[in-house]
């Protein structure tokens, strides 16, 4: 038996011999770029230094989530406004802009695991969603990208897009920020006075963010406008509740 096994051996070694060559000759999986805080020109890639500069600078948030690898409009506003020194010269005056790009290929496990918790933090349930928050990272607006034709068969909507321009988002943006404004200045407004001043002017700061946003990320100040104005006056707590 022995005298067989060895046999056998000698007759298999050229073929093993030949399947641990092509092991170790077969391509290696090309190593992952080494990974930047900074995504493309004056872009964040994650959000710890984003918020760092945020809050030194004073300045709010344009916080954006895509994939532009698999998600076709993701594509669309990152690559027809997000990278033009038309828009980034604007929205760099104005934001500190973060650009979360959840790619199906080229991130590594640890900072596709911090982008999968940072969609999570903020509710991201579409994509592209493009938040407009405050330097401490509470978003109080949202939208996404729509092409400049959003019906029709789909090579018109491509054909549109090609044609979009940066100037069209910013106006797009530019309600948002007023509201933003709006808000921020209505809730120091508020913190000058008292009683039932003080509560109709935090109304007039919180109806100008989304309904969805205040229970999420401003829930201390719904609880001080309950405590300012439990009878709810203006029924903005009803609305609330709805």
């Amino acid at each position: 038996m022995k005298i067989k096994f060895f046999s056998l051996m000698l007759v298999m070694a050229p073929f093993l011999l030949a399947q641990a060559q092509a092991r170790t000759q077969a391509p290696q999986k090309p190593a992952l770029p080494p990974e930047t805080d900074m995504s493309h020109e004056g872009w964040f890639a994650e959000m710890p230094p984003a918020l760092a500069e945020a809050r030194s600078s004073g300045k709010d948030m344009l916080i954006v989530f895509g994939g532009s690898d698999w998600c076709a409009p993701c594509k669309w506003l990152k690559y027809n406004i997000l990278v033009k020194p038309e828009f980034n010269d604007w929205a760099a005056e104005h934001f500190v802009l973060v650009d979360i790009d959840t790619l199906a290929r080229g991130l590594s496990p640890e900072r596709k695991k911090r982008y999968v918790a940072l969609q999570a933090r903020y509710k991201v349930g579409s994509f592209p969603s493009v938040f407009l928050a405050t330097p401490g990272g509470e978003p109080y607006a949202w939208t996404t990208y729509i092409p400049p034709t959003d019906s029709g068969s789909l090579a018109a909507i491509t054909a549109s897009v090609k044609l979009d321009t940066p100037a069209r988002f910013r106006a797009q943006l530019e309600p948002l920020i007023a509201r933003g404004r709006a808000f921020r200045e209505g809730l120091a407004r508020a913190g000058r006075l008292s009683g039932a001043a003080r509560a109709d002017a935090m109304v007039d700061a919180l109806s100008q963010v989304r309904a969805d946003f205040l229970e999420y990320y401003y829930p201390e100040k719904i609880a001080e406008l309950r405590a300012l104005d439990p009878a709810d006056r203006r029924g903005f707590l009803a609305y609330l509740a709805g």
